[in-house]
């Protein structure tokens, strides 16, 4: 019994003596010169070139049998019946382990790609949750203040990144807008994650975040770095980005660049007259959860008036154990006669906290820090 399935309908007849094949409602000249034209239990003949009439073949070899009449026939093409053994083989492997059967089994739906998570387990995955060049960068998606209501609203623009887990690429395709109440669906709408009491002189990331059921995109903002209260249906998120909030619970106004640095429009004093004796951990005013690289200006003065060094540390780094060299992890300093500041930056810990202390450590050299902002990885080399 042929192993290949009928071309189509129709019949065909072998003579004998003749190399001649006739056929009626058949379509011989899509076949091929070599190809077998098999009448079950009677026969074959293999084609001697290719047909140019869609009802009539010529043999190799002429007929030696009886006169056929009209049969049904089987096509089996030039090439196949060498590796039909070995494709054979192949498929009974597959089906072995189930993978066969498993792709048989699912249901296609559109937008979704196939995905093995063991042999014969197959499941649908969006294909926007296939591994991309796009990597842990954050492409646009830059957050500003809204120009009528700067301290209430924010916009982000278009863009791009990976999610969290790294499991999709979350695409927004036009610009959001976003006030600082409770959280609500849509664009325009709140962002807070947890009531819409907001919390003075503190820092808010914000976050990038997915329904994959809905596919509905939107914004979420958070006290939280790595635990925001998540709307429902929402499983999917990315941090992109961060901002502070100043003494009445607004969002303070300032600038976002795209490689994660924010500056304040107005810097603002977190030190003031500090005595310089003494280690000192400060806490700012910014987002927690993570590490930031904050900069500034810091200033010195003393009385009475002596040159001295100002030393900001990123706490993680430890204390400075020896105090007869601690100026030479120093960034500031004060000279005698003039108060003028110089720009620093330090890493926080996860805390929002610096170290700062003088050197000479004397109570009356006096430390002043302004803070200007801030750098955030945001995640992009987690």
């Amino acid at each position: 019994m042929s192993i290949f399935e009928p071309n189509n309908s129709g019949t065909v007849a072998f003579t004998n003596g003749s190399t001649a094949i006739a056929g009626v409602g058949t379509t011989f000249t899509s076949y091929r010169a070599g190809s077998i034209i098999n009448i079950p239990g009677l026969g074959s003949m293999q084609l001697a070139a290719d047909p140019v009439s869609d009802t009539a073949a010529v043999g190799q070899v002429a007929w030696q049998g009886a006169n056929t009449g009209a049969k049904p026939f089987v096509y089996e093409p030039r090439n196949e019946q060498a590796t039909f053994s070995q494709k054979l083989t192949a498929l009974l492997t597959e089906l072995a382990n189930g993978n066969l059967q498993a792709v048989a089994g699912l249901a296609g739906s559109a937008n979704r790609l196939l995905m093995f998570s063991g042999p014969g387990a197959l499941t649908t995955v969006p294909k926007t949750e296939m591994v991309s060049a796009i990597g842990r960068a954050i492409n646009g998606l830059l957050i500003s203040n809204s120009p009528t209501t700067p301290n209430t609203v924010i916009h982000i623009s278009p863009g791009s990144c990976r999610s969290t887990d790294q499991t999709m690429d979350m695409v927004l395709p036009t610009g959001w807008t976003k006030n600082f109440l409770a959280w609500s669906v849509g664009t325009g709408n709140g962002m807070v994650d947890v009531g819409s009491q907001t919390v003075a002189n503190a820092g808010y990331h914000l976050f990038l975040i997915y329904n994959p059921t809905s596919g509905a995109y939107d914004f979420l903002c958070s006290l939280s770095a790595t635990s925001p209260v998540m709307p429902s249906g929402f499983t999917k998120r990315r941090r992109i980005g961060a901002f502070a909030t100043g003494a009445s619970g607004v969002i303070k106004k300032g600038t976002w660049y795209a490689n994660g640095e924010f500056r304040f429009l107005d810097a603002f004093a977190v030190v003031e007259a500090a005595a310089g004796d003494n280690l000192t951990l400060k806490a700012l005013p910014v987002p927690l959860g993570v590490k930031l690289n904050v900069f500034g200006q810091a200033f010195g003065a003393a009385s009475p008036d002596v040159g001295f060094w100002i030393i900001i540390r990123d706490p993680d780094v430890g204390p400075i154990a020896n105090v007869s060299t601690q100026w030479y992890d120093a960034q500031v300093y004060k000279k005698i006669g003039s108060n003028d500041g110089s720009r620093f930056d330090a890493w926080t810990d996860t805390s929002g906290q610096i170290y700062h202390v003088a050197y000479p450590r004397t109570a009356t050299n006096l430390i002043y820090i302004y803070l200007q902002g801030w750098v955030d990885l945001r995640e992009e080399f987690a």
